[in-house]
């Protein structure tokens, strides 16, 4: 998976590259989010074609005929007729609100040209689906899972002090 600043590097080059072919709004939204550190953490890269399996997802293109379209609330897997409404409805928004619309997403995808971004096919889809698992676990559960692993790894190593102050957290 591909580091912060390699998904900042991408968008950047994009944005120089292609400038005066990407759409205006498309190119408003893609500023803002090189400009904004939360909102490229919660970015991953797609490709084009998964986009019908992602929930939340951008698709800027610049190649042959410019094309840009926003899917937010996409069901996976859901009927063409239906994601077709909502890029629509996402073409309404302005960029501004767009942006305000991914920052609180705990995951959004973003499509855009190779050589740019060159995303490993299923892996988006695999992303999606473990960062969704995971924000529906408790949080006490997890917690106790990760100290857990820990406490393991303490006695692996025979360190039976930090094994015991871990312990102590757990009640």
């Amino acid at each position: 998976m591909e580091s912060l600043e390699a998904r900042r590097t991408a968008v950047k080059r994009l944005l120089k590259e292609r400038y005066d072919l990407i759409p205006r709004p498309a190119r408003l939204l893609l500023t803002g989010i090189v400009e904004e550190e939360a909102l490229l953490t919660r970015m991953r890269f797609c490709c084009p074609d998964e986009r019908p399996w992602l929930r939340n997802s951008l698709l800027v293109s610049a190649d042959d005929a410019p094309v840009w379209a926003l899917l937010l609330g996409n069901t996976p897997g859901a009927p063409s007729r239906q994601r077709a409404r909502l890029v629509l409805q996402g073409l309404d928004l302005l960029p501004s609100e767009t942006l305000d619309r991914l920052r609180v997403l705990p995951v959004w995808f973003l499509a855009i040209d190779p050589p740019y971004a060159t995303p490993v096919p299923g892996e988006a889809p695999a992303v999606e689906r473990t960062v969704y698992l995971l924000s529906r676990l408790p949080t006490e559960e997890m917690r106790n899972r990760a100290l857990l692993d820990q406490i393991d790894a303490a006695l692996e190593a025979g360190d039976f002090d930090t094994c015991q102050r871990l312990r102590s957290l757990l009640t």
